[in-house]
């Protein structure tokens, strides 16, 4: 269990260099196996521009956006899994059904 982890963190940092070589800024990183499963979720610190009427200037507003990634253990190595595409039908699609008339006249 202890060399899975070892494994998904080395995993984990690599994303975290990744993401911070195209100028994000990394804030953290959390790693969590649970037998055959583990998710990667990485923090980056975000900026924008906040309009204050009262001071009438833009100052600057702080968050921490979490992105999560799902991996699978297969064949010895971590496997980063696709997300899953649910296509749902559009209420709003024309259908097409037959029309009965159910009285004699």
């Amino acid at each position: 269990m202890i060399d899975k982890l070892n494994k998904l963190v080395a995993v984990a940092e690599e994303m975290a260099t990744a993401w911070d070589d195209i100028r994000f800024n990394m804030s953290g990183i959390e790693v969590v196996v649970d037998g055959l499963g583990g998710i990667v979720r990485l923090a980056v610190g975000r900026e924008y521009p906040v309009y204050y009427p009262d001071e009438n200037q833009y100052m600057p507003e702080y968050c921490v956006e979490y992105v999560s990634y799902y991996f699978s253990w297969i064949d010895g190595q971590w496997v980063k899994d696709e997300p899953m595409i649910v296509e749902a039908p559009n209420p709003f699609e024309a259908r097409e059904e037959e029309e009965v008339d159910e009285l004699p006249f």
